[in-house]
Parts: C-alpha cells; sequence; structure tokens
C-alpha cells in the first residue's frame, strides 16, 4: 500500500539535487502523450473526483509549504488564479493523490490557459497510476501512463487509469523555464467504482 504522507516535505538534501542534475529522463516514444483536447459533445469524463480523495494521504514532494498541495487540489482555492502550490527547491514537484476507494479517471485539468498564466505555471506533467511509492531518485525510471502538455483540460486514456487508487502526478517543466514553478489548479474527472475505503481492504 502506497504510503503518500510518508514522504519528506520541504528543501531536498544536496545529494539527491545531485542526483537529479545527473538524471535525465528517458523520454521513451511509445509513451502516450496528450495536448489539451477540443471540446467535443461525445466526450464523457465523469464527475469531478475531489470528494473521493484521501486528504490525509496526499501530500506533494518539493511543495513550498506541507499543504500546498491543497491549493491546488480542493475547491475554493483550487479555482482561484490567485492561489498556487508553488515548487521549493527547483522547478519539479512530485504531487501524490490517494482515493477512498477505486477509480475510473477520464479527464485531468491543470493550470491557467491563455494570455494571463504565468511563466512559471506547469506546463508539462507526467501521470502514473498505482504501482510501488515514487520519488525525485526513482520517478526517471518508471514510464508514465500519460504525459500531459499545455494547460487545460485533457482526455484520458481510460484503459491505463482504470482502478486507480493512487495518482502521481510528476509536474516536469514549466512554461517559462523558469526555476519555480506553480501549480494553479489540478482536479482529476471520472467514475468511482465503488465506496469501499481502500484501508480497510484486508490483503489478499
Amino acid at each position: 500500500m502506497d504510503v503518500c504522507h510518508a514522504w519528506p516535505i520541504g528543501r531536498l538534501s544536496s545529494s539527491t539535487r545531485r542526483r537529479r542534475r545527473v538524471r535525465r529522463v528517458r523520454r521513451d516514444a511509445s509513451t502516450r502523450r496528450s495536448r489539451v483536447m477540443a471540446s467535443h459533445a461525445s466526450f464523457h469524463r465523469g464527475r469531478d473526483l475531489v470528494d473521493a480523495l484521501d486528504q490525509r494521504a496526499c501530500a506533494c514532494m518539493n511543495a513550498h509549504a506541507d499543504d500546498a498541495w491543497r491549493a491546488a487540489t480542493l475547491p475554493p482555492a483550487r479555482d482561484d488564479a490567485s492561489t498556487s502550490c508553488a515548487s521549493d527547491d527547483d522547478h519539479e514537484m512530485l504531487l501524490c493523490l490517494r482515493f477512498k476507494c477505486a477509480t475510473r479517471l477520464r479527464a485531468c485539468a491543470f493550470g491557467i490557459e491563455g494570455e494571463t498564466a504565468d511563466a512559471s505555471g506547469a506546463e508539462e506533467i507526467a501521470l502514473f497510476a498505482n504501482g510501488a511509492p515514487l520519488s525525485f531518485d526513482n520517478v526517471g525510471r518508471r514510464r508514465p501512463a500519460q504525459v500531459l502538455v499545455g494547460a487545460g483540460e485533457h482526455a484520458l486514456d481510460v484503459s491505463a487509469f482504470d482502478g486507480v487508487t493512487t495518482l502521481y502526478a510528476h509536474v516536469r517543466k514549466n512554461r517559462g523555464d523558469t526555476e519555480r514553478t506553480t501549480l494553479t489548479r489540478f482536479a482529476v474527472y471520472g467514475d468511482a467504482l465503488d465506496e469501499t475505503n481502500v484501508n480497510e481492504l484486508k490483503p489478499c
């Protein structure tokens, strides 16, 4: 069982910073990548899954404050352009969202579109569903389920996000290649497959 809230939050150690400077994330050509989707009537994005989040187990690594993830993911702050989750040590962040029950994710929206968008706004986010706990030391060795490019709403490959109890979002780049990154909004949409609390499930 992933334990997101056990991450060290705040500034990174000097050894971790050195490893991250040396590491180069492999961009596999077969990785699913998506641009902001064109709106069309046939797309069914499901419901806003904010109420399915287990807030006690959510966290954001390399955020400027322990609870900064709330500003990007929980309303009303999530929908307020003046609030954001900002990175602390450099431009990357690693957001971990735990759900109370298994979910089927259909869409993800992040950032602010348009000319008012800040240069530090998140531009590229790699998504990972379930699996072993991720950190900055191992995220580059795991292939993302999908990579989102550009602020706005993205349709997700439902086959890659079926039965999700933990979603990792690795903020890789911002718009202006600035030293710090801000994530103004991060919302996921889809279906709750059941209402059983994953923390109450007995191991197989």
